[in-house]
C-alpha cells in the first residue's frame, strides 16, 4: 500500500471520484462521496513482482493550492480490472484499510502486513498479494493504482469494481466513470501532488468545467448502475480504508471453494 489519492472524478455529483486519488510521497485521499484524506506513510507495494514504491508519504499536506493541467486534448483509454481472486477474507480486507487509515506502517493494524512477523506470514502472502497496487502502465489493475508521472499517486479502481459488478468491458458505465477519474487524474495528479485534499477537490472542479467537461455528463450513469456498482464507491462518509474495502472486497474476497 503506499500513498493515497484523492478520488478523482468528482462527478458534480454525490459520488464525486475526488477521493480516488492519493499521493505516495504526499498524502492522498479518496473521496467518491468525499472518503477524507489520508496521510498514510505506507511505502507502496506493487503486485507484480515490481519494486517496491521507495518513497514515504509524508504526513502532511504541503501545497494549498494547485490548478489542473491543460487536458483539452485528453483521450480516455480503457484499461480493465484483474480478474478476482479468492485470496482474503473479510477480516483481512478490513485490516488492511485500517492500516492505511493509520498512516504508520509501524502501528497495531499494520503489523500483520508490514511487521517484521506478520509481512512474511504464508497465509496472508496470497491476499497481500491481490490487495497490493498496480502500476498505471499495466494492463490490468487491481483495487489500487500507482498514477501520475512518478506514480507517486494512487486511485482506488472504482471503475474496475463496477466494471467485475457489472460484467463491464468498457463500453458501458464502468468505462464512462473511469475516462472523468482518469481526466481528473490527468489533469491534477501531478500537479496537486502534495496538496490538501480541498485544493485537489478544487482542480478537479476545474477540470471538470474545462477539458473533462466531455466526459463528466457519461459518468452520471452511476445513478442507474444499479446498488451493487453504487457498491463500489463504499460508505458515503467512509475513510480511505473503509472505501478500499469496498473495492477490495470485489476483488479479492474469498469464495466458497475459492
Amino acid at each position: 500500500m503506499a500513498s493515497k489519492r484523492r478520488g478523482v472524478v468528482s462527478v458534480a455529483l454525490a459520488f464525486p471520484l475526488i477521493g480516488v486519488l492519493a499521493c505516495t510521497t504526499s498524502p492522498s485521499s479518496t473521496t467518491i462521496s468525499d472518503a477524507g484524506t489520508i496521510d498514510s506513510a505506507i511505502p507502496a507495494q506493487q503486485d507484480t513482482g515490481a519494486p517496491e514504491d521507495s518513497g514515504v508519504i509524508s504526513t502532511l499536506d504541503a501545497a494549498a493550492t494547485c490548478a489542473p493541467a491543460n487536458v483539452q486534448g485528453y483521450i480516455p483509454q480503457w484499461t480493465p480490472p484483474k480478474k478476482p481472486q479468492s485470496a482474503c477474507t473479510a477480516a483481512q480486507i478490513t485490516s488492511y484499510g485500517q492500516c492505511l487509515d493509520t498512516g504508520d506502517p509501524t502501528s497495531a493494524p499494520c503489523a500483520p502486513w508490514f511487521g517484521s512477523a506478520g509481512a512474511d506470514a504464508s497465509e496472508s502472502a496470497v491476499c497481500k498479494s491481490c490487495l497490493a497496487d498496480s502500476k498505471a502502465t499495466d494492463p490490468a489493475w487491481g483495487p489500487i493504482v500507482d498514477v501520475g508521472t512518478s506514480g507517486s499517486d494512487r486511485q482506488l479502481n472504482v471503475s474496475g469494481c463496477m466494471a467485475i459488478v457489472l460484467d463491464d468491458n468498457g463500453s458501458g458505465c464502468a468505462g464512462s466513470v473511469q475516462a472523468l477519474q482518469e481526466c481528473e487524474s490527468a489533469a491534477c495528479a501531478d500537479n496537486c501532488e502534495g496538496a490538501s485534499s480541498a485544493a485537489l477537490s478544487a482542480c478537479t472542479e476545474q477540470a471538470d468545467g474545462a477539458g473533462c467537461a466531455n466526459y463528466l455528463s457519461p459518468a452520471t450513469c452511476i445513478y442507474d448502475a444499479g446498488a451493487g456498482a453504487l457498491a463500489c464507491f463504499g460508505p458515503s462518509n467512509g475513510t480511505f480504508g473503509e472505501k478500499f474495502a469496498a473495492v477490495a472486497t470485489v476483488f479479492c474476497l474469498e469464495t466458497d471453494g475459492g
